[in-house]
Formats: structure tokens, sequence, C-alpha cells
């Protein structure tokens, strides 16, 4: 890894010809106005990236300073609105989520893991303007009337995102699951609001692997019990799931049937300290290959797409949205999305080059610093310039932003996988 190529992957995608191309696709501009979709692209970047509470008219003022363009805020909020922004703003991202995460990281896992990648799904609610309570219904009627979730698909590897799908936060999350036949060779990890033993039983009969954390109100049949070192408790088989009792630090590794529902399922009960209540796991790894200590710690992993949506509401200006406008709430939403790709992509180069652990948190907390420089190097489109910035911070981020504890990381599953395999 060196400059010129993260200069390429940065620029197949952030530059004016690209950009204005894809506006002239989406039909979002026919012919060049006094706003470029270069500079209202990377005006929205800028905002979204070094603001915590941001407006649209913290957008409409940093497109006129930093791009010396004189237009009121009507115009531009005419611009901002237009659906083909949306459109525009996705593809975009779309483009940067397949160029630039997954074009640095090799998604080869070691041989012990039957499965090419790992992925974890989940959603988050995001709270909208009152204004927008008819095409966004909120599940909380009386707090959030307004309200859309994010659906993701997170590739975990690569710290990238496979799907975002939008909806009403009144729909249901199981809606826009990934499909069981899309998994295959892949290992999913989805919390228990997506708990569904038959999406479960599909997902292993299309050569899938899941790993799925259940709620407390199921009572299968235990057709066998196996202890933390695999030895057999014969005195629960034929019992119910209700009558297992579990001491602290025990993990109960079990066989179980629905009487309703096909097939047998492998069950993993552990004592969960935050709610003080038995948990339960759900997967179809085989036994003899993976042990319920080590399904625990692959479900660990899922803990980075509680990470993903925290740097994208925290660090990337996704927060409630002030506008009546349905189509601008979903472009912010997109350029948020962006956003967050362009610092993990900087942040992992980082590391690369200089062969150390980055912090995406620490690299996204200072943006103030260093996204104007970027973004300004990228408007200008010399390839010096751009390659000049990009070494002067790369090697910033590897003096001041690695991670705190990196031993204590590398003791961790994650960190272990993701740069064995980086």
């Amino acid at each position: 890894m060196n400059f010129n190529a993260i200069s390429t992957q940065l620029t197949s995608v952030l530059n004016s010809c690209n950009i204005t191309q894809l506006a002239k696709e989406c039909h979002f501009m026919q012919r060049m106005r006094n706003i470029s979709p270069m500079q209202l692209v990377l005006a929205m970047l800028n905002t979204l990236g070094t603001r915590t509470n941001i407006n649209l008219a913290d957008i409409h003022k940093n497109l006129c300073s930093e791009h010396n363009i004189g237009i009121s805020y009507k115009p531009f909020h005419n611009k901002l609105k237009k659906p083909e922004l949306t459109q525009l703003l996705r593809t975009i991202t779309e483009q940067a989520a397949n160029q630039w995460l997954l074009g640095l990281v090799h998604q080869i896992l070691p041989s012990e893991y039957p499965f090419k990648s790992i992925e974890a799904h989940d959603g988050s609610s995001l709270k909208l303007h009152i204004g927008l309570t008819k095409e966004f219904p909120g599940r909380f009627t009386k707090t959030h009337p307004a309200a859309m979730e994010l659906h993701v698909t997170m590739d975990l590897m690569s710290g990238n995102y496979n799907y975002l799908g939008i909806s009403p936060d009144s729909e249901s999350e199981r809606h826009y699951n990934p499909f069981a036949y899309e998994i295959q060779d892949t290992l999913l990890l989805m919390d228990a609001g997506y708990f569904n033993i038959d999406y479960c039983y599909q997902a292993d009969k299309h050569g899938g692997h899941i790993i799925m954390r259940t709620n407390g109100k199921i009572n299968p049949d235990i057709e066998a019990a196996f202890d933390g070192q695999g030895f057999a408790i014969k005195g629960l088989v034929g019992k119910k799931l209700k009558q297992l009792k579990l001491h602290r630090e025990q993990i109960i590794d079990l066989d179980v049937q629905w009487k309703s529902k096909p097939g047998t399922h492998r069950l993993i009960a552990f004592w969960d300290r935050n709610k003080s209540a038995i948990g339960y796991l759900i997967t179809n790894l085989k036994r003899a290959q993976f042990g319920a200590d080590k399904v625990s710690k692959l479900y660990g992993l899922r803990w980075q797409i509680e990470l993903f949506f925290k740097e994208l509401k925290s660090y990337s200006g996704l927060k409630t949205f002030n506008t009546r406008d349905k189509s601008i709430a979903e472009s912010l939403v997109w350029a948020s999305m962006l956003t967050l790709l362009l610092k993990r992509f900087i942040a992992r180069a980082s590391g690369l080059i200089h062969q150390v652990t980055i912090s995406t948190q620490k690299v996204a907390r200072c943006a103030n610093d260093w996204l104007p420089n970027i973004l300004k190097a990228l408007l200008s489109g010399r390839e010096y310039r751009i390659k000049k910035t990009l070494r002067k911070w790369c090697r910033y981020f590897s003096e001041y932003a690695c991670r705190a504890h990196p031993k204590r990381d590398n003791q961790t599953l994650f960190v272990q996988l993701t740069e064995t395999h980086a």
C-alpha cells in the first residue's frame, strides 16, 4: 500500500468528472449552473463531518464560504430537496463502498473458518421533524411521532456496509433481513429482535452460517445437553428449556427442537450479567469445530455494528434532521454514510501504510483539523496536492490516532482477524 494507490482510490469516486457524470445520469442536473455537483457534495461532507449539530443553513454557509459562491438560501434549498440528489448521493456512496474499504482488505479468513466473510445486521432509529410523521411514522407516537429506521448489513472484516435500507420506524425490522439464500458461505450475526426459527432453518438449508440471540420467551424441548468441557448432561434430556437452571459463569450447549418447527437446532445458554438472567444464542456452527466459548466470542464481533452506528450518529452528522422534506432527510442519510466511509478509509489506509493500528474513533473526532484540508485538495483536482495532503495527515494519524491499548486489543478476536488479513 502506498500513497499513489490511496490517491487513486480516493479520487476514483470524489472527482469532479465522475460526480458531474453521475449527476447527469441521475438527472440532478442537465447543464452547469452556479453550483457544481462536486461543490455541493463536498460542502455536505465538510459540514456533516466536522459539526455535531447541523442544520441546512450550515451546509449553505459552508458552500458559500468555502467555494466562494454567492447563492441565496431559497435556490440552494430547492437544489437540496430534489429527489435526484438522493439518488446521486446514494450512487456515490455505493461507489465509495465498493472502491474504498473493500479495496484495502483481502477478504480471506483462516482455514479454520468454514465461511468466506462475517457480517452483522442491525437497525438504528433516527428521530425526524414532526412534519414527516406521515412519510415516516414512528413506533413511539407520543415521544417520537416521526422517525426512520436505518437497516444496515455490515462486513465486519472491512468495516464497510453491504446494505443500507431506509424505512419508517413503525415497520417490522424483519422485512429488511438479508434473504436466507444471500448468506451462503457467510456467517451472519443478529440480535434478538430478528429471532425467527424458520429463518435459521432456511439459512442452514442454503449453506449459510448464523449466530443469533434469541428472546427469553422460547421454550423448546431439550434433546441433548453438554457442559463447557463437552461432557454430556443426561439429566436435562427430555426437559423443557424453561426448566434449565444456570449458575453464574456457566455455559451449557444444547440441542433443542420445537414441536411445530422443522429441524434440530443448537442452542447455547449462558448467564447474561447485564440482564441478570439466562441468555441464549442459536447457531448452526458445528460443535466439534466451534465450542460454546468460541461461538460466544464470534457473536461478540457483532459489537462492531453498534460502534458503526455510534460513529455514524456522533461523528458523521446523522442526528435529528430539522427538515420537513422527505428527500432532504434521505439525502442527508446517504451523505452521512459517505462521510463515515471517507473517514474510515483514511484511517484504515494510514494504518496500513505506517503499520500501526489506528483508532477510527480518534480519526473521526479530530475531523475538524484534517477533513477540510483533504476536501480542498480533492476540489483542486491536482494530483500532487492530493498526495501531499494525504501524506501529511496519514503520518499525523500514525503518531496521534493509534489505539490506546494495542497489547490488550491484540488479544481480541476482532483485531486478530482484521489485522492478520488486511
